[in-house]
């Protein structure tokens, strides 16, 4: 199967933004599947196994890049959902082109930043290619995003819903995040799906030999992630109790 990802980081240091699309790209190719990827990141960024599958690099040009704070709150406020909304403007050109040449069965968008998924509704609606929604966050209810006007959110609101409409399968991130959207979008609960992010096993190759150290028996847990405003602690919290309730 030919399949063209869409992620606008792609690049070995770009952390969280890239993680999820690295691995999307890499067990997709191993499994056999040709992947064409669509980034704003340089070709030379992408790991090196991954490089010549990088087809499409346009770099991301924010409608105004100087001086910087000015530049910010212009972009913040001007370009409506969010900034990146102009990389989709420039991208579209050249990834209609790519993609009449080449013969692709689906094409895949994950995000954020989710308002690239404009890219896979227009090119659903135009090219009539399988297209697929993939989030690594919530979107309309994600407690980090901020609103700078009643507006933003509301386009971003109409973007979401063309999304679901337009996707052939939606893929997000946690059950929680999934009944969330189902409860917006009941119609279309049948093609939202739970996919998680995790970590990859190569990371941790060679890493550690997994033996135990000491006589001491206790072990620390460490969580590595964000707050997610309470979300986190009171998680934590029950896994606490559950371990003492275990004795």
């Amino acid at each position: 199967m030919k399949i063209a990802l869409v992620s606008m980081s792609f690049g070995r240091h770009g952390l969280g933004a890239s993680v999820r699309a690295i691995g999307l790209a890499k067990y997709f190719q191993r499994l056999g599947h040709q992947v064409l990827v669509v980034t704003a990141s340089a070709p030379e960024d992408a790991p090196a196994e991954l490089r010549a599958s990088v087809r499409l690099s346009v770099p991301f040009r924010p409608l105004m890049a100087r001086p910087m704070l000015l530049a910010r709150a212009v972009n913040r406020v001007l370009v409506l959902p969010e900034p990146q909304r102009t990389w989709c403007r420039d991208v579209r050109r050249p990834l209609t082109e790519l993609l009449r040449r080449e013969v692709v069965d689906v094409l895949l968008v994950t995000s954020p930043p989710h308002t690239t998924q404009l890219i896979g509704i227009e090119c659903a609606r135009s090219l009539d290619i399988p297209y697929f929604a993939d989030l690594r966050d919530d979107w309309l209810t994600n407690h980090r995003y901020c609103w700078h006007t009643p507006l933003h959110k509301l386009i971003a609101t109409r973007v979401e819903r063309a999304m679901v409409r337009a996707a052939a399968g939606v893929f997000l991130n946690t059950p929680i995040v999934r009944e969330r959207f189902a409860g917006r979008y009941p119609r279309f609960a049948a093609k939202l799906h739970t996919f998680t992010n995790g970590y990859d096993e190569d990371d941790f190759q060679g890493g550690a030999d997994g033996s135990l150290h000491g006589s001491d028996p206790r072990r620390i847990l460490v969580y590595a992630g964000g707050g997610y405003g309470t979300f986190a602690a009171e998680r934590l919290a029950v896994l606490v109790e559950q371990i003492r309730t275990a004795g």
